[in-house]
């Protein structure tokens, strides 16, 4: 894997990102970057804990194919990727 993740977090999402506790509680309004943040959040579980599984959960399905999906294929580079099968996510 040549290619590095690139993290453009904001002051306050970084804030959440790098606290150490185990469980956080977030209340955040419209436009804080939730979705963002919570991509960056599976993208380091999932390279820094191999064979672990990470969920996202949504309120329906197709929120989740709709909004999670299309952000975490931007944010990770192609050579993390062996192969994508989009037809179940």
């Amino acid at each position: 894997m040549t290619e590095r993740l690139v993290m453009r977090l904001t002051a306050a999402q970084w804030t959440v990102y790098t606290d150490p506790t185990r469980m956080r509680i977030l209340v955040a309004g419209r436009r804080f970057g939730k979705t963002h943040l919570a991509a960056h959040e599976l993208l380091r579980v999932a390279v820094n804990q191999k064979g672990s599984t990470s969920w996202y959960i949504a309120p329906t399905y197709g929120m989740a194919r709709d909004v999670m999906l299309p952000k975490l294929k931007d944010l990770i580079p192609p050579s993390y990727i062996s192969s994508l099968d989009q037809t179940d996510l």
